[in-house]
Protein backbone atom coordinates (compact mmCIF):
# COMPACT_ATOMS: atom_id res chain seq x y z
CA UNK A 1 0.00 0.00 0.00
CA UNK A 2 1.40 2.91 -0.95
CA UNK A 3 2.13 5.87 1.62
CA UNK A 4 0.54 9.68 1.46
CA UNK A 5 2.15 12.51 2.00
CA UNK A 6 0.05 15.13 3.84
CA UNK A 7 1.31 19.06 4.07
CA UNK A 8 2.37 19.71 7.31
CA UNK A 9 2.88 23.72 6.69
CA UNK A 10 -0.49 24.79 8.66
CA UNK A 11 0.84 23.69 11.92
CA UNK A 12 3.77 25.13 11.44
CA UNK A 13 5.98 21.91 11.83
CA UNK A 14 9.50 21.00 12.17
CA UNK A 15 8.69 18.19 9.30
CA UNK A 16 7.13 19.33 5.80
CA UNK A 17 4.78 16.99 5.54
CA UNK A 18 2.84 14.08 7.99
CA UNK A 19 3.25 10.53 5.92
CA UNK A 20 -0.56 8.40 6.11
CA UNK A 21 -1.39 5.02 5.25
CA UNK A 22 -4.61 5.45 4.00
CA UNK A 23 -6.27 2.27 4.96
CA UNK A 24 -10.13 1.40 4.68
CA UNK A 25 -10.58 2.48 8.01
CA UNK A 26 -9.27 6.13 7.63
CA UNK A 27 -10.74 6.19 4.34
CA UNK A 28 -14.27 5.24 5.64
CA UNK A 29 -13.28 8.03 8.52
CA UNK A 30 -12.89 10.42 5.51
CA UNK A 31 -16.25 9.39 4.21
CA UNK A 32 -17.86 10.02 7.20
CA UNK A 33 -16.45 13.18 8.54
CA UNK A 34 -17.17 14.68 4.61
CA UNK A 35 -20.92 12.80 5.06
CA UNK A 36 -21.12 15.23 8.61
CA UNK A 37 -19.40 18.57 7.06
CA UNK A 38 -22.27 18.33 4.11
CA UNK A 39 -24.87 17.93 6.30
CA UNK A 40 -24.07 21.04 8.68
CA UNK A 41 -24.06 22.94 5.50
CA UNK A 42 -27.57 21.73 5.03
CA UNK A 43 -28.98 22.50 8.66
CA UNK A 44 -32.57 24.35 8.23
CA UNK A 45 -32.01 27.61 8.58
CA UNK A 46 -35.62 27.81 10.60
CA UNK A 47 -34.52 24.89 12.85
CA UNK A 48 -33.86 24.70 16.46
CA UNK A 49 -30.93 26.94 17.57
CA UNK A 50 -29.76 24.42 20.22
CA UNK A 51 -30.24 21.31 17.88
CA UNK A 52 -27.48 23.60 15.42
CA UNK A 53 -25.22 24.39 17.84
CA UNK A 54 -25.49 20.72 18.63
CA UNK A 55 -24.55 19.39 15.62
CA UNK A 56 -21.81 22.29 15.14
CA UNK A 57 -20.57 21.31 18.17
CA UNK A 58 -20.57 17.38 17.46
CA UNK A 59 -18.92 18.39 13.77
CA UNK A 60 -16.29 20.48 15.80
CA UNK A 61 -15.47 17.45 18.21
CA UNK A 62 -15.30 14.59 15.34
CA UNK A 63 -13.26 17.14 12.87
CA UNK A 64 -10.42 17.08 16.36
CA UNK A 65 -10.50 13.26 16.52
CA UNK A 66 -9.94 12.68 13.05
CA UNK A 67 -7.08 15.07 12.66
CA UNK A 68 -5.62 13.51 15.34
CA UNK A 69 -6.27 10.22 14.16
CA UNK A 70 -4.95 10.33 10.44
CA UNK A 71 -2.04 12.88 11.42
CA UNK A 72 -1.16 11.05 14.78
CA UNK A 73 -1.68 14.34 16.62
CA UNK A 74 -1.08 15.31 19.96
CA UNK A 75 -3.62 16.78 21.66
CA UNK A 76 -1.72 20.14 22.24
CA UNK A 77 -0.46 20.01 18.43
CA UNK A 78 -4.25 20.13 17.69
CA UNK A 79 -5.16 22.81 20.11
CA UNK A 80 -1.96 24.69 18.74
CA UNK A 81 -3.42 24.52 15.22
CA UNK A 82 -6.97 25.20 16.49
CA UNK A 83 -5.72 28.42 17.62
CA UNK A 84 -3.62 29.81 15.33
CA UNK A 85 -5.84 29.12 12.23
CA UNK A 86 -8.99 30.66 11.67
CA UNK A 87 -12.21 28.24 11.22
CA UNK A 88 -12.52 28.68 7.40
CA UNK A 89 -8.76 27.03 7.61
CA UNK A 90 -9.58 24.56 10.18
CA UNK A 91 -12.50 23.60 8.01
CA UNK A 92 -10.20 24.08 4.04
CA UNK A 93 -7.59 22.14 5.76
CA UNK A 94 -9.77 18.85 7.36
CA UNK A 95 -11.34 18.95 3.49
CA UNK A 96 -8.08 18.28 2.16
CA UNK A 97 -6.96 15.65 4.96
CA UNK A 98 -9.98 13.67 3.14
CA UNK A 99 -9.67 14.09 -0.06
CA UNK A 100 -5.99 13.19 -0.18
CA UNK A 101 -7.47 9.99 1.72
CA UNK A 102 -10.29 9.70 -1.03
CA UNK A 103 -7.26 10.03 -3.73
CA UNK A 104 -9.21 13.28 -4.94
CA UNK A 105 -6.42 15.48 -4.79
CA UNK A 106 -2.52 15.30 -4.55
CA UNK A 107 -0.07 18.21 -3.37
CA UNK A 108 0.31 20.62 -0.63
CA UNK A 109 -2.40 22.43 1.14
CA UNK A 110 -2.10 25.38 -1.01
CA UNK A 111 -2.02 23.97 -4.28
CA UNK A 112 -5.49 22.42 -2.87
CA UNK A 113 -6.48 26.09 -1.41
CA UNK A 114 -5.46 27.34 -5.57
CA UNK A 115 -7.65 24.94 -6.98
CA UNK A 116 -10.59 26.08 -4.62
CA UNK A 117 -10.44 29.32 -5.71
CA UNK A 118 -9.79 28.37 -9.40
CA UNK A 119 -13.23 26.50 -9.28
CA UNK A 120 -15.12 29.54 -7.15
CA UNK A 121 -13.97 32.16 -10.07
CA UNK A 122 -15.28 29.85 -12.50
CA UNK A 123 -18.48 29.67 -10.84
CA UNK A 124 -18.53 33.44 -11.16
CA UNK A 125 -21.15 34.60 -12.89
CA UNK A 126 -20.02 36.79 -15.69
CA UNK A 127 -23.25 39.05 -15.53
CA UNK A 128 -22.70 39.62 -12.04
CA UNK A 129 -18.91 40.64 -12.07
CA UNK A 130 -19.76 42.61 -15.34
CA UNK A 131 -22.07 44.74 -13.24
CA UNK A 132 -20.11 45.67 -10.43
CA UNK A 133 -17.02 46.73 -12.64
CA UNK A 134 -19.86 49.29 -14.24
CA UNK A 135 -20.68 50.43 -10.69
Amino acid sequence: MALIRIDAKPFNSDKPYFIVKPTGTLFDAAINLQLEMVEQDELPENGGVIEIFKKQKQLVDDIEKFLKKVLGLTSKQYKDFNEANEKETVMTYTSYVVAMLQGYTEGTFEEFLKGINDINEDETDPKEDQSKSEN
